[in-house]
């Protein structure tokens, strides 16, 4: 799992140049940091906190990742030089302030004004913090994280007043007073009932002080949504290799080093894509192989290569349906995909996916089937593998690991990438974060020159 660094000397930094900025969350247990930090900052010191940012990663070592920009929010992520994944940090920079769907409820210069010291930087007052802690996922998700919950309480009484005011403004009278009484009666679930009536009522609101305002607010979020089709900041990728090689032990270590990097969303399915259903939020065990018949192609005629040939036409749509409908859609939302075997399954276990005709056909609708932005592909020593699982021969095991060599040929050395998953799940954890971290920077060289035993 990636170590995540506090990022209290860039915050110090700033403070020291003068940055108007303010913490919002995610100081309180410096220097353990969870995730991220988020802060507002004062677009007139974007350049300056650009230089400071360049002058902080070359400091301390790290490697600044592509900026990712949300609404009204840039996130700045950085990994360690060697791109392993072992550590990492991220700051999330808000130009706004707190907004739903580009409502503000909470202005910039609200919470630039009403700063407090802590410490060596600045952070945000009570009532700010007891607004974004209470609104921010209530807002968006329609629930209040339970860890907060003590916390928004304890705000709440001791700012009752300004809390008061500040909701009866956002909301109105009686959703404000309500708002208050459920947090002052402790409870949780009440609150979230009135999410729906909330996020009404601040666009409501919204339009009734200022119209104009409201509408360039949600036209200019419509319009960000609209460009989100035409980013890519997640990564779709493949791991192929023979059972008992290490796939699903590499995923998860894979999953708890990057999580962080990719808005922590990671996606997982195995074979074919899902079209109308959701991909696994969670990897799950390996399992063993189901043998419907061995493992060579036989002459079996030419009814068996016209059902093969069928099989590989429906492939070649449902795989492509598989991918525009959830893997396309969910890399455009810095989304990290992980494949288990996907379309390749053709070349590793023909006889499972019930194909007998020649490989040559296989190539041919490989071309037609959108590739992975990284292909991990699995290695080591053909008879320790087929040891760990014994469905596999060490023959077929010996056969499916030079079958990779094709792949490569077919796919291209720029995205393969050599995994040796018998020599221990970090040391090949490390090997393929630096080529998927790599390909999210646009490095070159990460291919298969990074690779482990061969």
């Amino acid at each position: 799992m990636s170590r995540m660094l506090s990022p209290e000397p860039l915050l110090s930094a700033m403070a020291d140049c003068g940055l108007l900025y303010c913490v919002l969350r995610g100081h309180e247990s410096f220097p353990d940091v969870a995730h991220d930090v988020d802060i507002v900052l004062d677009p007139a010191n974007l350049i300056a906190f650009e230089e400071l940012v360049e002058e902080f990663s070359v400091a301390a070592g790290l490697r600044r990742l592509p900026i990712v920009e949300h609404w009204g929010c840039r996130q700045y992520r950085f990994v360690d030089a060697d791109l392993t994944g072992s550590v990492g940090m991220q700051v999330d920079v808000h130009l706004h302030g707190e907004s739903w769907r580009g409502i503000d409820y909470v202005a910039r210069s609200v919470i630039l004004a009403t700063r407090v010291p802590f410490g060596s930087y600045y952070v945000a007052s009570p009532v700010v913090e007891l607004y974004t802690r209470l609104l921010t996922a209530l807002l968006a998700g329609g629930a209040v994280r339970r860890k907060h919950w003590e916390r928004i309480r304890e705000l709440c009484a001791s700012e009752r007043l300004d809390a008061l005011a500040g909701f009866r403004g956002m909301f109105g009278n009686r959703l404000g007073c309500e708002l208050i009484r459920h947090i002052e009666n402790d409870s949780p679930e009440q609150v979230d009932a009135l999410a729906g009536s909330l996020r009404r009522g601040l666009l409501l609101g919204a339009i009734a002080r200022r119209p104009l305002s409201a509408a360039r607010g949600v036209a200019a979020f419509v319009r960000y949504e609209m460009n989100v089709v035409a980013r890519r900041t997640g990564v779709f990728v493949c791991l192929i290799g023979p059972d008992g090689s290490g796939k699903t032990s590499l995923a998860n270590e894979i999953a708890s080093r990057l999580w962080w990097v990719f808005g922590r969303e990671v996606r997982y399915f195995h074979g074919r894509p899902p079209i109308c259903a959701r991909m696994e939020s969670s990897i799950p065990d390996g399992g063993g192989l189901v043998i419907r018949t061995r493992h060579h192609v036989p002459d079996s005629g030419l009814v068996r290569w016209g059902a093969s040939f069928g099989r590989l036409v429906k492939s070649l749509v449902l795989y492509g349906l598989g991918y525009l409908c959830t893997v396309l859609p969910s890399v455009h939302r810095e989304v990290l995909v992980l494949g288990d075997r996907y379309y390749y399954e053709y070349y590793m276990n023909p006889s499972v996916m019930q194909y007998y005709g020649p490989q040559g056909w296989v190539d041919t609708f490989a071309r037609g089937v959108p590739c992975p932005d990284v292909v991990l592909l699995m290695c080591g020593d053909a008879h320790e593998i087929a040891t760990r699982k014994n469905e596999l021969s060490t023959e077929e095991t010996e056969r499916q690991l030079l079958m990779q060599d094709h792949l490569v040929e077919l796919l291209g050395s720029e995205r393969c990438c050599m995994v040796d998953g018998t020599r221990g799940v970090d040391l090949a954890a490390s090997i393929a974060c630096g080529a998927i971290l790599a390909r999210l920077v646009g490095e070159e060289g990460h291919g298969l020159d990074r690779r482990t035993g061969v």
